[in-house]
């Protein structure tokens, strides 16, 4: 990692100027519609990059003037919500690249900081609206569902209407048994993305020696995500209460998840036996995000490749 000493930069300027570039990245997030999402992805990065050259304290106090600034524009519930999610986690960048830590550990780092920043928020808007945790999210799928229907009256009707609501009903249980699952796996395509941006970001600026991650090709998982799945699956069938049910779903769609992961690293992979896939892969991995067929195949690639260690025996050639 290139090595920077604190005083090198006038310290206070450069907090100055990363806090302003994070504000801004901050108003950009919330209302500049097509690039919200790349702007508060892209918000850790100053208070990251303020760590790495004037050590963790100067993001600290990078963070809080984001913060301040935060809640003069948006008002202390957003921007509570914009420090504790991104603000932390540029933290959490900065320290982990000041101590070497490896890609995976800084990955990890960053999602468990993502993972209690939504629960804090969530706690925060369970004490400020008086609501049970699960009535805060089930609110939000109850007026899901009734837009949904009320658009399905405009499209359809008789027993095609019945079966349309049928659907959505079912497809609204399905989400609202998955939130658990979904809030630990969401930290973890954010953490991801977040690296990603920050790989190009920082090479631009200088910045070389910092934790990466191995080519897509050569992610492999450990083999107990596969068992851990078919027991959950069996989970399902057995004489249990429905807490412990919905608890081995949670778990099994986080392994369904990550075997979706392995299936797209296999599929990155198949270039050196077959060709053509190489023209294929990046549009096959967005179709499989919609078309549930597709993305069972991605996750079946996985399995296999998981069961029989076969990109790993072949040495990844």
């Amino acid at each position: 990692m290139n090595q920077f000493k604190a005083g090198d930069t006038n310290a206070v300027v450069l907090a100055g100027m990363c806090t302003a570039l994070a504000v801004v990245l901050s108003m950009v997030g919330f209302y500049v519609p097509g690039i919200s999402l790349l702007a508060l992805l892209s918000l850790p990065l100053p208070i990251a990059y303020m760590g790495i050259r004037e050590g963790v304290k100067w993001a600290v106090i990078a963070t809080s003037g984001i913060m301040i600034l935060d809640s003069a524009f948006f008002g202390i519930t957003t921007a509570f919500f914009l420090v504790v999610m991104f603000g932390f986690a540029g933290i959490a960048m900065a320290y982990c690249y000041q101590k070497r830590a490896s890609a995976l550990h800084t990955f990890g780092t960053i999602v468990v900081v993502m993972f209690f920043a939504m629960l804090l928020n969530l706690l925060g808007t369970v004490v400020m609206m008086g609501m049970p945790w699960d009535q805060v999210y089930g609110s939000t799928l109850d007026q899901m569902q009734g837009m949904a229907k009320e658009m399905s009256g405009l499209m359809a009707s008789g027993d095609q209407l019945d079966q349309v609501n049928q659907q959505t009903e079912e497809m609204i249980k399905t989400i609202r048994k998955m939130i658990p699952a979904a809030m630990v796996m969401a930290p973890m395509v954010l953490a991801w993305a977040v690296m990603q941006i920050e790989k190009v970001v920082f090479r631009r600026l200088g910045l070389t020696d910092f934790p990466q991650f191995p080519p897509l090709e050569r992610w492999h998982f450990p083999r107990w995500v596969l068992l851990l799945l078919l027991l959950s699956v069996g989970t399902q069938y057995m004489p249990l209460t429905e807490q412990v049910k919905d608890l081995a779903y949670n778990v099994g769609a986080v392994c369904y998840f990550v075997l979706w992961i392995q299936g797209i690293a296999t599929l990155w992979w198949l270039p050196h036996i077959y060709p053509v896939v190489k023209r294929l892969r990046l549009l096959i991995v967005i179709i499989s995000i919609w078309i549930p067929l597709l993305q069972l195949f991605t996750v079946y690639l996985g399995v296999a490749d998981m069961a029989l260690n076969y990109r790993k025996k072949r040495g990844y050639e």
